[in-house]
């Protein structure tokens, strides 16, 4: 935090009254008419920081995957958040004379990402945000994540909440 803002209002006070005057009930008393100033600087630095932490917070992956697994998931930071696939699809054009042969040629891994559900559901424009099963559950912690995500998110962007299951383990 910027010096500028570091203010000791109950030393202040005491240190700008003369020295003879610094006896137990004056002090007390300048700490008592000091004290809704204090409160007010107390509300102010707190706004501030949350200001600030605010404005920190972009679309970026990387930093909305940190809000939320700060606010969210604080102890163990299990939510993560994956893009949907660009797609280059491909044309079958009868005839041939009219488009190069490039845009002719079918690629079987596009066709087969073309029919993969993620990318049916989700489109260019959508991101998806895998939160745990456990959290998941939670209908006040999806509002919360939902709120915080149309908050912080680009403007053309638009998170789907997905549950992700524990992983079962072969043993």
């Amino acid at each position: 935090m910027v010096n500028i803002f570091k203010i000791q209002y109950n030393d202040l006070a005491t240190t700008l009254l003369p020295t003879f005057l610094r006896k137990g009930h004056i002090l007390s008393l300048a700490k008592a008419l000091v004290a809704p100033l204090v409160t007010l600087y107390n509300n102010f630095i707190l706004g501030r920081d949350n200001n600030l932490y605010s404005l920190g917070v972009t679309g970026q992956v990387c930093s909305l995957r940190r809000m939320l697994n700060k606010e969210i998931d604080k102890e163990k930071s299990r939510i993560r958040i994956e893009g949907s696939e660009q797609i280059a699809y491909s044309l079958r054009v009868p005839n041939e004379d009219i488009v190069p042969a490039k845009f002719l040629e079918v690629n079987n891994d596009d066709y087969l990402k073309a029919w993969n559900p993620k990318n049916i559901l989700a489109g260019s424009n959508r991101f998806f945000v895998y939160l745990p099963f456990e959290i998941y559950k939670d209908t006040n912690i999806i509002r919360q994540a939902t709120s915080l995500l149309e908050k912080y998110k680009l403007v053309s962007k638009y998170p789907l909440l997905m549950p992700e299951f524990p992983n079962k383990k072969a043993e």
